[in-house]
């Protein structure tokens, strides 16, 4: 969440709360124009080893 301030003649200057939301998955294709979404981390399968050290 962040503040943002809104201002009309009419009735003057608030502030209000506003969700900030990564641009990510349905949100991607919302970016400023010349943006690119930051890479994301796969998931990894319950019960698989992430380990990169060699095995047995």
């Amino acid at each position: 969440m962040m503040q943002l301030a809104i201002s009309t003649p009419a009735s003057g200057a608030k502030t209000v709360q506003v969700p900030v939301l990564a641009a990510t998955q349905e949100y991607a294709t919302l970016l400023p124009s010349g943006q690119t979404p930051p890479p994301t981390a796969e998931a990894t399968p319950a019960g698989e080893a992430t380990s990169t050290e060699g095995g047995h």
